[in-house]
């Protein structure tokens, strides 16, 4: 507490690198109809909007996939933006990186999407443990 420090212990076999990525993420997740970082940009939807996000794993296929549930008061927004999308991209962003820009194929009504690609099971992990939580109030920095 003196030195306003947090000591991170773990045992076992960890990947190093993941655990520093994700202690030093704040999850700021932002919705974009497009996104440059230099430009000051309103997000369509934010975490804020976001009900829940889950990593998944479809056993028929092999393939993992992020599960979207937005908040009843964001799914009419989000409705309209997956209309009027169709067959273009939606720039997710977290911690003002882009992560994923997926190609909406169809209107999304139910406030309930898939975010599919070719992510490894790290990766969609990664994506739901950094983002599923409320963006933290304050920033991390490594002490090595």
């Amino acid at each position: 507490p003196e030195r306003n420090q947090i000591e991170v212990s773990l045992t076992g076999n960890w990947d190093l690198n993941i655990v520093m990525s994700l202690v030093l993420q704040k999850g700021k997740l932002a919705f974009y109809e497009s996104y440059n970082q230099s430009e000051q940009q309103v997000a369509l939807l934010t975490g804020n909007d976001v009900e829940s996000i889950t990593a998944n794993h479809d056993k028929n296929t092999g393939e993992n996939y992020l599960e979207v549930r937005f908040k009843k008061s964001a799914i009419d927004k989000w409705t309209n933006v997956t209309r009027r999308n169709i067959n273009r991209s939606i720039v997710i962003v977290v911690d003002n990186h882009v992560i994923y820009d997926p190609v909406l194929k169809s209107e999304i009504n139910n406030g309930v999407c898939t975010i599919t690609g070719n992510f490894t099971e790290t990766e969609i992990r990664f994506l739901s443990s950094t983002v599923s939580h409320v963006e933290l109030p304050a920033e991390f920095y490594m002490v090595k």
